[in-house]
């Protein structure tokens, strides 16, 4: 038996597209994942997921969350038949991509989408909230939002397009614990 690993990481995002069908104009959610292998990868993966945001089909929401699954893969390179293989996932991490390099905040939301789609209003305005916030959905008509938290459930992380961290604190560089996670590239087998 000649056990080997090998890691990726499994990156998901959801973006908002616009289909034109036979029934009309519909907008919705849709899941863009990658595999890659370190740092460059993810560093390939937030400008292919930023250039897509800016000049793609579907609008660009400005914020978008990022999950991080750090997979180590077991296999057998003895058994040429079956090619047997285990993947034990590591503790997800998730980070937030600001597409404009910058903080969104709910006033900037109609604006934002404005871009595209001229006829929309944002309800509720009195509501608004003055922190920054994470803007999770748009259907064409209703958007869904929540403020950035750090509360220990939920700790968000919000970076530019340069990978720096922008939120909860601005330190000019990549988060910790994100270079961290991507340089966990290797792993023993026993």
């Amino acid at each position: 038996m000649d056990l080997r690993s090998r890691v990726n990481f499994g990156l998901r995002t959801d973006g908002i597209i616009e289909n034109y069908t036979a029934n009309g104009h519909v907008v919705g959610q849709r899941e863009y994942m990658k595999y890659v292998k370190n740092f460059e990868e993810f560093r390939e993966f937030i400008a292919n997921v930023t250039n897509a945001a800016k000049h793609g089909i579907g609008v660009n929401k400005a914020t978008y969350d990022i999950t991080i699954n750090r997979n180590v893969i077991i296999s057998d390179e003895d058994d040429r038949v079956r090619f047997p293989s285990i993947t034990f996932p590591d503790k997800p991490m998730s980070v937030i991509l600001a597409t404009n390099d910058k903080l969104l905040y709910a006033a900037d939301i109609e604006d934002l989408l404005k871009q595209k789609w001229p006829s929309f209003v944002l309800k509720d305005k009195q509501f608004l909230d003055s922190r920054p916030i994470y803007l999770e959905s748009f259907d064409g008509y209703d958007v869904t939002y929540r403020p950035l938290t750090q509360n220990g459930v939920i700790n968000d992380i919000v970076i530019d397009t340069n990978l720096n961290q922008i939120w909860p604190v601005a330190t000019g560089k990549p988060p910790i614990a994100l270079v961290e996670l991507l340089n966990k590239t290797t792993e023993k087998v026993r």
